[in-house]
């Protein structure tokens, strides 16, 4: 089986259960639920939609998108008060800074840069919930924890990426067709496991998922 199709089906499957567990949701979740539609959305434009620039485009409203809905998802619950403070200056100074760059330089200049800045922004949120779980005396159900989930999924998509990107160069030197492949399936298969943790993150509060399987 073609591992996009894969993919695109388990964006929409991770979509569906987002909307049948809706109701049992917090806000910040819901939230992931509309991120998950969008990306969705993304990806089925870019495939069907191949114009020279407009994927560049799309793929950066995503970043954009993206990169506002975890600082919500994760500023929010951040204990610490200078911490909180910290993460909301630097995620509102980027969301800033990522509307008016594409007015100074080319999208195809900055593209480059966007799995980067997506990568430490997402790895620094999930670290420090994670470390403020760990350090909390207040005790965490952590299977029917929504937002435990989320951060696995997030957590591990992009430490697994980054250190796909920068070791995938010196295969590329090697065998081109080979380090694509390998960069196809793994990065396919660490988006696959980041909406799965997120389908989870959907159900785990849902009446009938807690009482049969947590």
């Amino acid at each position: 089986m073609n591992i996009d199709i894969v993919y695109n089906s388990s964006i929409a499957l991770t979509g569906i259960a987002g909307i049948i567990g809706w109701s049992y949701l917090p806000t910040n979740i819901k939230a992931v639920v509309i991120l998950t539609w969008v990306a969705f959305f993304v990806e089925t434009m870019s495939k069907y939609f191949v114009i020279d620039g407009f994927q560049t485009q799309l793929y950066y409203f995503y970043t954009i998108v993206e990169f506002g809905i975890l600082g919500f998802v994760f500023v929010g619950v951040v204990q610490k008060k200078y911490a909180k403070e910290l993460f909301r200056t630097i995620w509102l100074l980027g969301i800033f800074l990522l509307l008016i760059v594409p007015l100074i330089w080319d999208y195809k200049i900055i593209a480059a840069y966007n799995f980067k800045i997506e990568s430490y922004w997402a790895i620094a949120l999930t670290s420090v919930f994670f470390l403020e779980i760990a350090a909390s005396d207040k005790y965490v159900v952590l299977k029917s924890y929504p937002l435990f989930w989320i951060a696995v999924g997030v957590f591990m998509f992009y430490v697994g990426n980054l250190l796909l990107f920068s070791s995938i160069e010196y295969l590329y030197k090697l065998d081109k067709n080979l380090a694509k492949n390998v960069f196809l399936w793994i990065n396919r298969g660490l988006n696959i496991f980041m909406y799965f943790m997120f389908l989870v993150a959907f159900i785990c509060q849902h009446p009938r998922v807690a009482k049969r399987f947590l």
